[in-house]
């Protein structure tokens, strides 16, 4: 299993893209959580109204990305772990490739794809590179 957590905090506008891309993976045997840390937008209502299927951690405090990420690696429940960003957005097949590469290669101990820019504006993906 690979347990997919998005931390955020008051990024409602970015939620929409990243959560249906992330349930879009074709990876089946997976987990989302969604910590939040004390957002003063919508964001939590928002999962919770949209997403029920994804299981959301609304923090009583801002326990900042370092804080978040810890909590991710404490309450999730998969072989592997992704912190997540709220501004991702991924191909379907993308948790599938990294997965066989590092099932293939037992001395890799992170990996990541390439990232590419997405419009959010427009809501639209972009061939610009971001980081590889």
């Amino acid at each position: 299993m690979v347990s997919l957590v998005i931390l955020n905090y008051n990024g409602e506008k970015l939620l929409k893209p990243c959560l249906d891309s992330v349930l879009a993976l074709e990876f089946a045997d997976k987990e989302v959580i969604f910590i939040d840390n004390l957002s003063t937008d919508n964001s939590v209502k928002y999962v919770k109204k949209h997403y029920p299927q994804i299981r959301v951690i609304a923090n009583t405090k801002n326990t900042g990305y370092t804080g978040g990420a810890n909590q991710a690696i404490e309450v999730s429940k998969g072989e592997f772990v992704m912190i997540l960003n709220p501004d991702i957005v991924f191909e379907p097949d993308y948790l599938d490739v990294l997965v066989k590469r590092f099932k293939k290669d037992p001395e890799i101990g992170a990996i990541i794809g390439k990232l590419r820019k997405y419009d959010f504006e427009h809501n639209k993906k972009t061939n610009l590179i971001d980081s590889a």
